[in-house]
Order: C-alpha cells, then structure tokens, then sequence
C-alpha cells in the first residue's frame, strides 16, 4: 500500500529528531567529564535533550522565534538545574537572573582555579550548561534549516573534542564509538528525508533487511560502518597516548599574577616558582599550617578529595559564625588559634585556614563549609582583597594521651580512610608492616613510619613527579628521595596498609613572620602536603614526614628520633621540645626476631629499606597478558555474539515468508557450526537429504516440513501462513538440536568458536 507524502514526511522529521537527541545527548555526557561527580553529566544530557526537543518543535517557525523559544528554556533549565532554590513554580525569578548574572562574572577567576575535573560549582556547571545548550541548538539548526548535516556535527564535536584535550585520562573510545554512532544515524536519516522528498523509493530485488532498503542495496553501507565503528572501538587501544595527559592545561595560569594550587595533579610548579609570589597574609595569633583542602581517595594512581557535603554557610554576613565542627571555642580543650587572612593573588575556591576551624567571618561572599573535612569554601573563587576571619581549636596532645590509646588499628579497606585500590603492589604492605611489626600501640606504628622517612630520605624538588603505587615502590626502593607529595602520599598508604585511617591534607607551611607589619607573609614556595592521622578522642592529629618541614600545631606529640646514650633495652622516642615526654616503644615479642627484622627508630644508626625491588611499569610488565586477555574475552565472547545475532536474524523478520527463511538461515548456520554446512550449488532438497543420510538422530518430518515451507517462501510454490511459519521456527530448533545430539563432544565445543559463511555458495 502506498504510503502518503505527509506520513512519509513525519516519519522522517521524527527519526531525523531522533538522531539530532541521541547526537546531542552523547556529546554532553561526554562533556560532563570535565566535572566530578556522574550526576552532572547526566544533567547535561537531559539539557541538551530537551534543547533539541524544543528546537525541533518550533522548526517550522521563524528562525527568531526558534531562538527565543531556546532562550526561554535555558532560562528555566538554569533555574532548575543549577539554582533551584530561587524558582517559583519551577519557573525562574528575578533572583535566578540575579545569582546567573554573578555567576558569570566569577567564570573567569574560578577556571584559574579549579583543575578538570572540575567540582560543578554553580558558575562552573552554569557555563558548561550553556555551552552544551548552545551546542544542542546549533546542531539541529544547521541539519534542519541549513540542511547541513556535516556542519551540524561540528558543535557537539568540539564538546567531545575539548573534554579530550584537557583531561589527564585523555580521550575515551567508548564515548568516541558512542558519538560515531549517533553521526552516521543523523546522516542516514537526513538521507532518508532528502530521497522521500523524490517520491517513493524503488524496492530493489533481494531480501530486506530492517524495514528499509535490500541486502543488496545496504550491504556495502552496512560494511562500511562496522569496518569504521570496529576502528573506532579498538584502534586507540594500540595507538600511543591513549591515556596521556590532555594536550591543554585548564588547572591555573602561568601568569604570575594570578596564583592556584591544584594538589591533584602537582604543587611542584609551585615550588619552583622564581621569583617565589605571595599569595596571602595572615595575622594570626599563633604560626600553623594553612590548610585549604584534604584528599581522602586513593585510586591507584592520584590522591583525590572525597566527595564533599558542603552546606551554604554564609551569604551576605560579616559576623563570626559557629561552624558545624560541634566543637566550642575553648582554650581548656586545645590551643585556640585567631587568624585574619587576606589574599592576594591565590585563585581558587579553598580557603586556607588553621585546623581545626569552629568559627568564620569577615566576609560577606558565599561560604560553603564541609564538615567531613573541614574545609571552607568560595563556591565564586577568591579575588585580590579577599579576607576573612577564622577561628581554630588545634589539639596539642601528649606523646603518652596518644600511647594510652593503644592498637585501634582495623583490617584496611574496613572504613573509607583505610580504603585502598585491590590490586595494591603485595610489597608495600610488607615494607609497612616490617616498620612498624615491633611495636605494640598505634601511635607508636606511626610515629615509626614518620621517623624512618625522616631519617633514611632525603627532599628534593627536582625528582620526577609521580603519586602511583609503583612510584611509591619506586620511592621506597630506589631513589629514596622526593619532595612533600611524594613522603605525605606515602606515609598514608603504608598507615592504610595497616588499618590506621590516614589521609593527604595540603595546604601551605606558616611563611615568613613580618614583624613590622605583624604579619606571615605566604608565597608559592610554601605549598605544602602533609599527614592526617585519626585518633579516638581527638580527631585528625596533622604528622609531617617530610624532612626539613616542622609543624607548630603538633611539636607538642611529633618527637622526632634522637639518640639516647647506649640504649640495648626498649628504644625511647624523645621530643626535641620536650625531653620529659618520652615513650617508651617496648617492641611486642615476635618469635626469631632478629637485628634486621624490625626498624630502630630509637637507634642511631639509620634502617636500612626493605630488600623490595620495585617492578617495571605497569604497561611493561602487563601488556601481554592484556592482549593474552583481551583475545581470551573476545573468543569467550564468540558463542554469546553468534547466538545472539541468529536469534535476532529470526525476530526482526516481519512477514511470513522473511519468518521462515529467517529460521532456514539460522538452521544452516548450526549445522555449519557441527560440520554440515551446505554445498555450493546443492539444492535445499540435496541438502536435505544428505542431512537424512549422515545424521541418525535426525526427525525426517520435520526437516522435510522445513524445507517444504523455505521452497513455497523463497520460490514462491504457495502463500505461506504465520502459522506455518512458527511451525518452521520450531522445526529448525528441533532439526539443530538433533544434528548436535549426533555430534561429538569435541565437534560440538569447536562449533561454537567456528567463524564463516553456513553457505559456501557465498
């Protein structure tokens, strides 16, 4: 039956807008790599959705009707989806406008700041927003009113294309075959659309595939898209620089105006940095270590922060405000520490602060603060002139209040501050565990690793920068030299390897006191990475590893190993500001401990490292058993895709005739497989009997009825009904499943890895 132009013209809008959204969609997941966190990316993809969506729904309109129709749903997608708590009815309001208006302004000096990925601050995720809206636009514009389909790709592309060159992790082939997918969809519908315009569409001879086009007419095409998505989906795997560092670096300016430090990637450049910058001054009672932010994930690879929960804390106020620490300002517990700080130069969104924070004020800016962590944050980035007052209560315990605690050590990966990748290098924790096994209490554990890192390892800011495990063996065996990143990151993996919970706090050192102005004066060469170490009682308990560097809060339990005399008993730890707080570290008994068995941290003579020889990279030592993998899971694959793809040979068949040569089709491809595959030029009543002869399982009726069916749909002898066709679709099961019961063991395992054609006539 002839189908009419304007159901033809529908059918084509619809597929072709269907393409347009699957197009879009992509790209903006893609996209949403460049933030922390899968819930943005999903955002972004339901954005770009409904921009095509609305697009296509005014399509007919004017293009300036079109446009303000997109700009009135961005508007409500931005109320929606990056500040909803200023909506009405869902709808935005004037203090939607008010907060985007501000948040655009803050896009330039938070891009200075935050490292990709990036954590969806409101001005961050508001840019990325319109970005992917406007792509989302652009796309559907072009393949529908300009009818370009090619230049329609370009907008989402450059959104996959940006996310591949900025991130550390490079480009992703799953994403790219993703995307190549959605592009050769849009082309073939819009080549649709451009042939319908023609008039009808002339039904070559040959048997049809899909519901459009001949197996004659599309195999070619169809060829030629598995060819392109099969390169696609497996030449980056062997191509170099798959997983290289993008090609553009996001995370800060060069410029030495404008100063940010992203301890994710390196605070190295920071270090280096001649002339030194300042960055911001505190005027604070007491000198400590400004910390800004902590990372509590191990991946392997980096240290990275942990999911934050911060809360708005402070919007339009100068007053001090209590925090959420539920700890009190009282000089009874700790040391109470009053700090004014003003930047200068630092562009980011951490606020640097003494620990622990329990009151902030002086500034009227937003402020988010994270209990887990208790950090403090400008969700709009710092600026020149930007201050504001902190309060902090910093724990000052004494060697022995730490020792009275006793092993509260838990098995590691028990707790998120013990968790640890599963496949971390077996020789890290037998170096943790051979430092610290002579030991009895937690404390003790820790100060153990912290002295044998300051006392066998020397710093150095020019080593190659790396934070992996096997850096970290490479550090411990071979170059026992490193700068701050590389002792803190350390130290917190071999407490981890324990079930101490331990994590990476950054942040700076104190600086130079100005006295004239009363003032520490911070620079870049004050970045700084350090320890935290969870006590019972008392919280995160700062530990520096690194040599040179002393923090002011903890001298009060960091001793530092000295020699004592002759000591031949247990060793004692002393404090270099305090000689009368002296642990005594009794080793616990261990059978056949020898000398050499356990460090000595009390001893004068320094320990040397665990015999441990680090492993080459992993790429060297892995790759042949990835591609020894790799063919394992694509032969394991094998019987799984041939099933699958015969099953949906016989479903997507429509009429009766298709039906039944669709199951014809599937029963010479299982007896191809079981070493019967039919002759070139045998006839299928040939076939049928050779079948008969050699197979003696074989039920003759039903093939006989098979084949009877496949004669009547191929040459056309009689109609054929459903019903019969779902008789030759039990009919050829049976039929396989006879001729396999008469096959071997052997024949029938090889059947299911055989690959090629169930008719050598091809």
């Amino acid at each position: 039956m002839a189908v009419s132009k304007p159901e033809k013209d529908t059918a084509g809008r619809l597929l072709l807008l269907s393409s347009l959204v699957a197009l879009a969609v992509v790209a903006a997941i893609a996209f949403g790599r460049v933030f922390t966190g899968t819930g943005t990316s999903a955002k972004l993809g339901l954005a770009a959705g409904i921009a095509v969506f609305l697009a296509g729904a005014v399509e007919r309109r004017h293009v300036a009707i079109a446009t303000l129709v997109s700009l009135a749903g961005l508007a409500v997608a931005v109320g929606l989806l990056v500040f909803p708590a200023t909506t009405k009815f869902s709808l935005p309001t004037l203090a939607t406008f008010r907060q985007a208006y501000h948040a655009f302004g803050a896009v330039s000096r938070l891009s200075e700041a935050e490292a990709a990925p990036a954590t969806p601050l409101p001005a961050l995720f508001l840019a990325g927003l319109t970005a992917v809206w406007a792509a989302a636009f652009s796309a559907h514009t072009l393949a529908v009113r300009a009818r370009s389909p090619f230049l329609a790709i370009l907008p989402p592309a450059a959104l996959v294309a940006f996310t591949g060159m900025i991130l550390d992790d490079g480009a992703r082939p799953l994403y790219v075959l993703a995307f190549l997918i959605a592009i050769i969809v849009m082309l073939f519908a819009d080549s649709l659309r451009r042939v319908g315009e023609w008039g009808p569409m002339v039904a070559w001879r040959g048997r049809r595939r899909l519901g459009f086009g001949t197996h004659t007419t599309t195999r070619g095409a169809r060829r030629v898209a598995a060819v392109c998505l099969g390169v696609v989906l497996f030449a980056p795997w062997i191509l170099p620089g798959l997983h290289s560092p993008g090609i553009i670096k996001l995370n800060g300016t060069s410029s030495p105006s404008h100063i940010s430090v992203d301890p994710i990637v390196d605070i190295r450049p920071q270090l280096l940095a001649n002339p030194a910058v300042e960055v911001f001054t505190v005027r604070s009672s007491k000198a400590a270590y400004w910390r800004f932010q902590t990372l509590d994930r191990f991946t392997g690879r980096l240290w990275l922060p942990a999911r934050t929960s911060a809360s708005t804390l402070i919007t339009g106020q100068s007053s001090q405000v209590q925090l959420g620490s539920g700890i009190g300002i009282d000089s009874s517990v700790g040391t109470v520490v009053s700090a004014h700080v003003r930047v200068e130069r630092l562009r980011q969104i951490s606020l640097p602060a003494p620990y622990l924070a329990v009151a902030f004020g002086g500034n009227r800016d937003p402020i988010q603060y994270d209990p887990a962590s208790a950090t403090l944050m400008a969700p709009n980035g710092t600026y020149d002139g930007f201050s504001y007052d902190v309060t902090a209560l910093a724990e000052e315990p004494k060697p022995p209040d730490l020792d009275a605690l006793g092993n509260f050590g838990t098995n590691p990966n028990s707790t998120p501050s013990t968790q640890l990748p599963s496949a971390m290098p077996s020789q890290i924790s037998r170096i943790a565990h051979r430092l610290t096994d002579g030991f009895g209490t937690t404390y003790q554990k820790v100060m153990a690793i912290q002295n044998y890192l300051l006392g066998n390892f020397r710093y150095d800011e020019h080593v190659k920068a790396g934070h992996s495990t096997n850096d970290i063996l490479y550090f411990l065996n071979v170059s026992r030299a490193g700068f701050c990143e590389q002792f803190a990151g350390t130290m917190a993996v071999l407490l981890r390897e324990l079930g101490i919970p331990a994590r990476v706090a950054v942040g700076f050192t104190p600086g130079s006191l100005d006295k004239g102005a009363g003032v520490y004066r911070v620079e870049t060469s004050n970045a700084h990475a350090w320890v935290e170490v969870q006590f019972p009682r008392y919280g995160w308990l700062p530990f520096e590893p690194t040599p040179g560097r002393i923090n002011p809060i903890a001298s009060a339990y960091d001793v530092r190993t000295t020699v004592v005399g002759h000591v031949t008993g247990p060793q004692c730890l002393i404090s270099a500001r305090d000689k009368d707080n002296c642990v005594q570290a009794t080793p616990s008994p261990t059978p056949a401990a020898s000398p050499s068995s356990h460090p000595r941290p009390g001893g004068g003579h320094p320990v040397p490292p665990p015999k441990v020889t680090a492993g080459p990279s992993w790429p060297a030592r892995n790759w042949k058993w990835l591609l020894v993998g790799g063919l394992l899971a694509l032969l394991g694959a094998l019987p799984f895709a041939k099933t699958t793809a015969r099953r949906i040979d016989v479903a997507r068949a429509r009429a009766p005739e298709e039906l039944v040569f669709a199951a014809y089709r599937r029963l010479m491809a299982e007896a191809a497989d079981l070493g019967w595959r039919r002759r070139r030029a045998e006839t299928l009543w040939e076939f049928r009997t050779r079948l008969r002869e050699g197979v003696a399982a074989l039920d003759g009726d039903d093939l006989d009825r098979l084949t009877r069916l496949t004669a009547a749909a191929v040459y056309g002898q009689s109609a054929v009904t459903e019903h019969e066709a779902d008789e030759a679709v039990a009919a050829s099961e049976r039929v396989a499943d006879d001729i396999r019961r008469s096959s071997s063991i052997p024949r029938r395992v090889l059947g299911r890895f055989w690959v090629g054609s169930a008719d050598s006539r091809r």
